[in-house]
């Protein structure tokens, strides 16, 4: 089964070192990359999909990027979104039946938000669909603990090392 990782709203706004609006981003982060690592090493896509910077936005200048430790890579695919879920307004789901993704590995800003109705509308367009506990940001910590028991209840939630037992390491492909 060919897999993908979505990586929703990890942009300097909301998570950029020294302005991070959850504290802990940088472990995050670390999960997240561990997660592209072994998605290269599998040729699986990564998508990074983040809120548009657009007229009347709340965003700054510049604040629309995603974070440095997040750059994409030049395999992978970054896309603009206007609305919560990835899917919405965008081609996701096109280019993920493109490449034949049946599973989608969702993590980033904001639980309650952007990464929530990302994960449902994969569940509602029948791909398998799991959320990393530990690459999942939330800036409240009522409402993280409230979706962590909703995404476990639905049985789309899951923990780091259950991927990473999952998805072998495997060197990265030569040419990429």
């Amino acid at each position: 089964m060919t897999e993908a990782l979505i990586i929703v709203d990890m942009q300097t706004r909301w998570v950029a070192p020294g302005k991070a609006l959850v504290p802990e981003a940088s472990d995050a982060v670390c999960a997240i990359n561990r997660l592209r690592d072994r998605c290269e090493g599998h040729s699986f896509p990564v998508f990074h999909v983040t809120m548009a910077e657009v007229a009347g936005s709340p965003m700054e200048p510049g604040e629309a990027a995603i974070i440095p430790d997040l750059a994409p890579r030049p395999h992978e695919i970054a896309l603009a979104k206007r609305r919560y879920s990835a899917f919405f307004g965008t081609d996701l789901r096109e280019r993920l039946a493109d490449r034949g993704v049946r599973r989608v590995t969702v993590v980033g800003y904001q639980m309650r938000a952007c990464v929530f109705a990302t994960a449902l509308d994969a569940y509602q367009y029948d791909l398998g669909t799991e959320v990393v506990a530990e690459a999942a940001l939330e800036t409240d910590a009522e409402y993280r603990e409230m979706y962590l028991r909703i995404l476990r209840d639905a049985g789309i939630l899951i923990s780091l090392a259950a991927v990473l037992d999952r998805v072998p390491y495997a060197p990265p492909p030569s040419a990429f």
